[in-house]
């Protein structure tokens, strides 16, 4: 029997793809570039990251093939080796599992617990007698072990440590009396995009496992432990302490956090253009006061994007217009930050129609051009306060959210490609393929071509509870590069928004830099008060 490796549809042996989603049954998808590759090469070829076709043995050292399935590839610790499942699509028989031992049923009774890797496989060493176990590894896209927590520890900000203690804490809950040592171990606790894993099960009891878990936690934060975590650890020895009751006091630490926003924009002509109808607006703002409701201050900004189109000066006309009246109109709402999310998606809708397409529209009119080649322009605009962020966009600039493991492109383009897709006459590939032409490009949506009857803002709301970057830009950026390109460039300077701008316009230009290139990268960081 054959396992779908997208679907985990079953089908017959030697079926070539699967009668459910259309998979390639000898194929995997790469989790680092998602192309579907041969699984039996082991890395993929396009980017070379290691394929999900491996599994970490726990047992004795082995010799050569196991059981004709598993070569043995890497050590990867004390009776721990990584080995390549050389017939991944396979189904394991059910019958390995019985009269297994009790680490492979509480495998089984949490396997719906992510932080757990699944149990894939057993078998029994008839040399020993020995119970051998397969589990996913722990791996991230290149291949290589995820951190441990005690090494990825430094690179974590409060709010993520915070969430990380939380998550520890729900592992703590959920692990049976005898598998304990599971938790009480950082060397067996690893992170992988943030998110907290084990490594394995670990047989081992704790008589206090609040109360040792809450020595791990001093052992990780060192002398850096202030009053509301020493109040909250020292209350975890104490018998009488709860798993939630800990959770719920971390949360509180969370739920009034400074948050700070920073910025860093700018523009390039490219290579094939003679000038720039690209345009920008950024303002961050900071306030320090505090209130007796608010007491940890206020903090916001208003950010856009807007790429013109319609001939020799035409387009750069529209963006300008766009732009000012951003400043003029938006500015001031952004400053006051007492707009509620329902007033401020009217304000938003009622600017963009009345106050910027209207005005760019008359201009069109006033100047006698035809529909077809009248000037306007795109918009991704992004007006953040405190924890919440709302967008509003119309054609095809875009909005992403960055972690530094990850990318999400959170609006979608209003061209004719996306529009067919969107009706169900395109594939996903066929639509990628078909944005880069002409046709595919066409605008569905922009400002100033048409009067606002026509014209529909797509408005999102956030809620901004962890540190990420924000990045709007134009068509420019997104045509040179792929996502993993940019999540890449950005992750690489991190902490330099500025530097990591900039290397975006430079690499999208050694692409070709087929257009204007305009970017503006936003951060935001939730800032807990854990150390006063």
């Amino acid at each position: 029997m054959l396992i779908c490796p997208s679907c985990k549809g079953k089908h017959p042996v030697d079926t070539p793809s699967c009668s459910r989603c259309g998979a390639k049954l000898d194929q995997v998808r790469c989790l680092a570039c998602g192309n579907w590759v041969p699984g039996e090469n082991g890395r993929c070829p396009h980017c070379r990251a290691q394929l999900p076709i491996l599994r970490l043995m726990l047992g004795s050292p082995p010799i050569g093939p196991i059981s004709e399935r598993y070569l043995a590839i890497g050590e990867l610790g004390e009776r721990e080796f990584l080995v390549q499942d050389l017939q991944f699509n396979r189904e394991v028989p059910k019958n390995v599992f019985e009269g297994a031992s009790p680490i492979v049923k509480e495998y089984f009774r949490l396997s719906n617990h992510f932080w757990l890797p699944q149990l894939h496989n057993r078998f029994i060493e008839p040399r020993t007698g020995e119970e051998v176990l397969f589990i996913e590894p722990r791996l991230n896209a290149q291949g290589t072990p995820l951190p441990t927590i005690a090494e990825f520890w430094i690179n974590l900000r409060e709010d993520e440590r915070i969430r990380l203690l939380r998550a520890w804490l729900e592992m703590g809950k959920a692990i049976a009396p005898g598998f304990r040592k599971t938790f009480l171990s950082t060397e067996n606790l690893v992170v992988g995009n943030y998110r907290l894993f084990a490594r394995k099960l670990l047989l081992g009891e704790s008589e206090a496992p609040l109360q040792g878990m809450a020595e791990q936690w001093e052992g990780l934060f060192g002398k850096n432990l202030g009053n509301p975590l020493r109040e909250i650890l020292d209350g975890m020895k104490s018998p009488s302490a709860t798993p939630d009751e800990v959770s719920e006091r971390l949360g509180e630490l969370l739920k009034k956090p400074r948050i700070r926003w920073e910025h860093f924009a700018a523009t390039d002509v490219g290579k094939l253009r003679d000038h720039n109808e690209d345009n920008y607006f950024v303002f961050t703002l900071a306030i320090q006061q505090t209130t007796p409701e608010e007491d940890l201050g206020r903090a916001g900004g208003l950010y856009a994007v807007c790429d013109g189109m319609g001939g020799h000066e035409g387009g750069e006309i529209a963006s300008a217009m766009a732009v000012e009246a951003i400043a003029e109109k938006l500015l001031p709402a952004t400053v006051s930050l007492r707009l509620t999310p329902s007033d401020l998606q009217s304000q938003l809708v009622r600017c963009i129609k009345q106050d910027i397409n209207e005005p760019i529209f008359e201009a069109n009119l006033d100047a006698g051009i035809p529909e077809q080649r009248r000037m306007g322009c795109t918009l991704i605009l992004l007006q953040a306060t405190g924890k919440r962020a709302v967008s509003v966009h119309v054609g095809d600039s875009r909005l992403y959210f960055l972690t530094r493991g990850e990318i999400q492109q959170l609006t979608q383009d209003h061209n004719l490609a996306n529009l067919e897709y969107q009706l169900g006459h395109l594939t996903e590939d066929e639509r990628d393929h078909i944005s880069h032409t002409g046709i595919g490009k066409a605008l569905t949506q922009a400002l100033g071509p048409r009067e606002g009857d026509y014209l529909y803002p797509e408005v999102q709301f956030y809620d901004v509870d962890h540190e990420g970057i924000f990045l709007l830009c134009s068509d420019g950026l997104t045509d040179m590069l792929s996502e993993e390109q940019i999540r890449e460039t950005v992750a690489l300077d991190w902490e330099d928004l500025e530097k990591a701008g900039k290397k975006l316009i430079a690499l999208a230009n050694e692409m070709g830099g087929a257009d204007n290139i305009t970017v503006a990268l936003v951060r935001a960081t939730p800032e807990p008060d854990l150390f006063s």
